[in-house]
């Protein structure tokens, strides 16, 4: 493949996983339901790579991935936010 693919793949699963972590509070985000997805996810970014230290199976903990999980978090919320706000507007004005 590429330097760097694994970076591609943090990103892929935390934009998936943030946006299920969206999904899952199914009501109206706000701003601190919002803070409080990306504030889960990129904990949960976090120590998974300080685990990393300590499992001793070839991984190691890298800053660069936790910054791919920090943007693929971001990413996902932006992309569901503005997802449901559209379906949202759609609903609104019965243009579906």
């Amino acid at each position: 493949m590429f330097h760097g693919e694994d970076k591609v793949v943090h990103f892929i699963m935390y934009f998936g996983f943030s946006i299920l972590f969206c999904w899952t509070l199914k009501t109206e985000l706000n701003f601190s339901k919002l803070f409080f997805v990306i504030l889960v996810t990129v904990s949960w970014g976090i120590l998974m790579e300080y685990l990393q230290l300590d499992m001793h199976i070839g991984r190691s903990f890298s800053w660069y991935d936790e910054l791919a999980n920090s943007i693929g978090s971001v990413f996902g919320i932006l992309i569901y936010t503005l997802v449901s706000r559209n379906a949202a507007a759609n609903l609104t004005s019965g243009s579906i």
